[in-house]
């Protein structure tokens, strides 16, 4: 296996990766744990997806072509001599080491990423192009940027992909991205890829080292020179329940960070493990500080406490049913979360009336989360109508009615919760006072 640059375009490419630095204000780890088992549950055959998070060690002289690698860095470190390449003389020093440390992400009862259907295929979308999404409706991601977070945490910008699919048909290939750069005076790519002559895929398994080696159906994930960086497990682990609690509660996930085991059967152990019910809740676009604890209280917890909870349903007229679960309890957090067909977060607001509650906001609807869907930024924690766009390119009228049909479904939810919640209990105090949330105001980030 080679590390291959192909020739250099009219345009240059510096330290700077757009790609790389979307994840930027948030938590790397937190980016990649939510991202990747996206990616994995997209993919998915049957449930439960099981996704797996382990460190391994890599002695050096097993790490693929690592004299290739080694080389283009210096070159992109003298091409860029005058610019800020800390990162990259730092990435240089960590393939010195005796013992190179990677993470290998696995996940099972997936299909694998197929590199049939050309520029439609799996593997083209994920090794191949970025800003390109060919996920079908019901998926999570809709614009090709999550494996940014891959790249992100490696010192030397650099992943494997080892997939079997179809069956027992095997693939593999490597990518880097570093910077413009020259090799005996020949302008190179930023992008380099690892696989046979010219960095093509590999598709006989004994050409690849035994622990690069898929054996089963689904699809691994080496990142290279992992940046294992303090409590990293800790983080991932808290991105995974704050995430993904409700997909694991229905048994449609089950993860791995580790030694840590998260399925239906611990979900809440391992969740007090981390969070007691009063903890702060940190600020919606702070992610690494949620607790999720309320939220899977509001649902699970729904029908047990009548007399502090709520259930509502309503069928809309674009988006299908969606479904409220409330819960009131002192100290909770006085907002809701939101999701849609894949059971993962994806926005969290307040609604600045009631305070001490939880709420989950549901959507299941086939043609409510498609339009859900379309109405997601990149990131993927908010729905914003002015990402919903028509075949010119201008909002689609669709995406503000939507939006406003989640607003007064909330709105009349908590109206609801006012009136029948038990008046003595003291975590609300003055419930009957708040009567009318404001449509346009309920779901902005507070």
């Amino acid at each position: 296996m080679k590390w291959h640059f192909g020739k250099g375009g009219d345009e240059d490419h510096g330290p700077k990766d757009a790609l790389i630095t979307n994840t930027k204000g948030q938590n790397k780890y937190t980016t990649l744990a939510r991202e990747t088992i996206q990616n994995s549950m997209d993919a998915w055959e049957r449930y439960p997806v099981e996704v797996e998070f382990k460190s391994l060690k890599i002695p050096r002289k097993q790490f693929p072509d690592l004299d290739g690698l080694e080389e283009a860095i210096n070159s992109c470190i003298r091409y860029y001599y005058e610019f800020d390449i800390k990162h990259l003389q730092e990435g240089l020093s960590t393939l010195k080491n005796d013992q190179i440390h990677c993470l290998r992400i696995s996940d099972f009862n997936t299909k694998g990423m197929s590199p049939e259907g050309g520029l439609k295929s799996p593997f083209y979308g994920f090794m191949e192009a970025t800003g390109v999404s060919i996920k079908e409706a019901g998926s999570g991601g809709s614009y090709g940027f999550g494996k940014g977070a891959c790249y992100a945490v490696s010192s030397v910008n650099a992943i494997g992909v080892s997939t079997v699919y179809d069956g027992e048909r095997f693939l593999f290939q490597g990518k880097t991205r570093l910077t413009t750069h020259k090799h005996e005076g020949v302008k190179k790519s930023n992008i380099g890829m690892l696989g046979r002559k010219e960095g093509q895929q590999i598709s006989n398994p004994e050409e690849v080292p035994g622990y690069l080696r898929r054996e089963q159906k689904g699809t691994s994930i080496y990142i290279f020179c992992f940046q294992n960086e303090g409590n990293w497990e800790e983080i991932m682990i808290k991105s995974v329940l704050n995430n993904f609690w409700l997909a694991i509660h229905r048994d449609r996930l089950k993860v791995t960070v580790g030694h840590e085991e998260i399925s239906s059967a611990n979900l809440e152990k391992v969740m007090k493990k981390y969070y007691g019910p009063q903890d702060s809740d940190g600020l919606v676009g702070n992610s690494e500080n949620w607790n999720p604890l309320p939220y899977y209280y509001a649902y699970t917890k729904n029908k047990e406490e009548s007399s502090k909870s709520i259930y509502n349903e309503k069928d809309s007229e674009l988006l299908g049913k969606m479904k409220f679960y409330g819960i009131a309890e002192k100290g909770f957090p006085s907002r809701t979360v939101f999701m849609r067909k894949p059971l993962m977060v994806v926005e969290k607001a307040g609604s600045g009336h009631i305070r001490d509650y939880a709420g989950v906001f549901i959507c299941e609807d086939e043609d409510g989360d498609r339009i859900l869907r379309l109405m997601e930024n990149p990131r993927h924690d908010e729905w914003n109508p002015e990402f919903y766009e028509d075949h010119k390119g201008d909002p689609h009228p669709m995406g503000k009615s939507a939006r406003k049909e989640v607003n007064d479904f909330i709105r009349d939810s908590l109206e609801l919760f006012s009136e029948n919640i038990d008046k003595d209990f003291a975590g609300i105090p003055g419930m009957e006072d708040f009567i009318y949330i404001d449509p346009e105001e309920y779901g902005k980030k507070d």
